[in-house]
């Protein structure tokens, strides 16, 4: 019976795919004329046909910027569940609409998804171009996001360069964060009214304190479906290693938000008196309380994923955790990286990992480690030092000297390592950690 539905699945996806062809097509058509409408008067439309979440944050945000004084809108094709299409509200100088890829129902608890057929997911975009070509005339620049991306990357590299436009578009982009200022990325009004409420109210229920501040967190998991390494070491620590960091968060009168791939187990919020809260104990949708936690907390702290970017448009203090590869680095962060250690147990040196491994997720013959809980809590302990005497206090280490130039850490301003993290490569605790 396992053999026969496993030869089966084959032609049943074939079908689900092109029965709900029309119904994505019917869709689409719904959310065009509207989407036309607020078209009409853009000079810049930008078309996203790939991507994760992270590029529905960053590629807006290049794009106002980039061409700021311009009508600007941004049009991204969509597998169901790949992207959070409430992102499209937050931005105050830039129209941005969704269109599906393919068709998805939560169904208790689960989520059953229509497979992407290849061809449409290749002609849907370039369609959609000529068709804003065609309507929209001469004076109507039509561009697809990697463009975008080619425009602000570094000129001067070579197409052999290692960093492409891939690798090299952040360091165009943190360069235009510096340059180019522009209005705050936030939900309207109505919503940010609806959940600050029903925050307040929470905590209210709960006999906890009313919440002075905010921090974000969030947390990725995503990756462990994924054969992808790319994905899966991206994936960070459990939540119940981060519970002695949710305290001192606390402590410090902040009302943690839980954003991400992992939610509360019952009864956690009100064991925490409403200061950790996700969107389920709320009573909100996770999409619209992932994008309020993001742009409206005082503080991020969380994993190097799509959701790391959107805190950042902001510019608000966050502490990075579990980042990897070595490459990467944000502006306005504190860096904390998965540690490294080799064939003998040894801890690897950041030096090294970002002098030769910045690219490398496989780092063979090594072995990649989680954030303890003694480290995140650490970190977070660090981090809430620095943030209360200064969020922009001096790097600890002197960038020029530290960081080589494809690092992003080198690029991204006012980023450093955190503390704690550089503790660990000092002599006399080093041992202690290679031990464990």
């Amino acid at each position: 019976m396992r053999r026969f539905l496993t030869i089966a699945k084959g032609p049943l996806k074939w079908i689900a795919a092109y029965g709900s062809l029309p119904l994505i097509m019917a869709v689409t058509l719904t959310k065009v004329i509207p989407a036309f409408r607020a078209l009409r008067g853009a000079e810049i439309v930008v078309v996203m046909p790939e991507g994760g979440f992270g590029h529905t944050v960053t590629g807006p945000d290049v794009a106002r910027r980039q061409y700021a004084g311009k009508r600007c809108a941004f049009i991204v094709f969509s597998e169901y569940g790949r992207h959070n299409w409430k992102v499209a509200a937050i931005w105050p100088d830039l129209s941005m609409a969704f269109f599906p890829l393919s068709l998805g129902w939560s169904i208790g608890g689960r989520s059953l998804r229509t497979p992407v057929l290849r061809w449409y997911k290749t002609i849907a975009p370039r369609a959609m171009i000529r068709l804003i070509r065609l309507v929209g005339g001469p004076k109507v620049l039509v561009i697809t996001l990697l463009d975008l991306y080619a425009q602000i990357t570094d000129a001067t590299k070579s197409q052999t360069d290692r960093l492409t436009v891939y690798h090299r578009w952040p360091v165009g982009y943190f360069k235009l964060m510096r340059e180019v200022a522009m209005p705050p990325a936030a939900l309207p009004a109505r919503r940010q009214h609806m959940i600050r409420g029903k925050l307040k109210a929470l905590s209210a229920s709960m006999g906890g304190p009313e919440p002075v501040r905010l921090c974000c967190l969030y947390l990725r998991q995503l990756g462990a479906g994924y054969a992808d390494i790319t994905s899966s070491r991206r994936d960070g620590s459990p939540l119940i290693d981060y519970m002695d960091g949710l305290r001192l968060l606390n402590q410090a009168d902040y009302q943690v938000l839980l954003t991400g791939d992992v939610s509360l187990e019952p009864g956690a919020c009100r064991e925490s008196g409403g200061m950790l809260v996700d969107a389920k104990s709320l009573g909100v949708s996770s999409q619209l309380f992932s994008i309020y936690a993001a742009t409206e907390c005082d503080i991020f702290v969380g994993e190097a994923g799509g959701a790391t970017w959107l805190p950042g448009v902001n510019e608000i203090p966050r502490l990075v955790l579990n980042a990897l590869p070595y490459i990467q680095g944000f502006p306005n962060s504190w860096m904390y990286y998965k540690t490294v250690t080799d064939p003998e147990g040894k801890l690897v040196h950041y030096k090294h990992l970002f002098a030769d491994h910045a690219f490398d997720f496989e780092l063979q013959r090594m072995t990649v480690h989680d954030n303890s809980s003694s480290e995140i809590s650490e970190a977070i302990s660090c981090f809430l030092e620095d943030v209360a005497r200064a969020p922009n206090l001096a790097p600890e280490v002197d960038p020029i000297l530290e960081f080589p130039d494809h690092t992003r850490i080198r690029h991204a301003a006012n980023c450093r390592l955190s503390p704690a993290f550089l503790k660990l490569f000092e002599p006399a605790l080093s041992a202690t950690h290679e031990a464990r």
